[in-house]
């Protein structure tokens, strides 16, 4: 699956509406989503991605984040994080969401 890379203006803008309770600027959210910093002033990388599973479509998700620090980040723990007040529909989606990362693993 191939996914049209976001540029670095599209990136900050995802980021900016993953921060709408904190103050953290949209330059320090995409330093911990590209893996150059572990943390911003109020987020960790897993709970940055957390809420990027929570908030984001499938295709913002894997273009903002790359498949391949989806599939490391994606975590029973991180899981676990993933508030549980969601919606029927938020946790069918959050469940089709692991298992898109399974077929693109080749897990399934």
């Amino acid at each position: 699956m191939v996914y049209k890379e976001f540029s670095k203006d599209e990136k900050l803008s995802l980021v900016a509406l993953l921060n709408w309770d904190y103050t953290d600027s949209a330059e320090d959210l995409l330093s911990v989503v590209s893996g150059k910093s572990k943390n911003s002033a109020s987020f960790s990388e897993e709970s940055l991605f957390a809420r990027s599973l929570e908030s984001l479509k499938w295709g913002d998700l894997v273009n903002l984040w790359t498949l391949e620090r989806c599939v490391s980040l994606y975590t029973p723990t991180l899981r676990r994080m993933i508030r549980s007040d969601l919606e029927i529909i938020a946790k069918d989606m959050l469940l089709m969401r692991e298992n898109s990362l399974n077929v693109l693993t080749g897990e399934i």
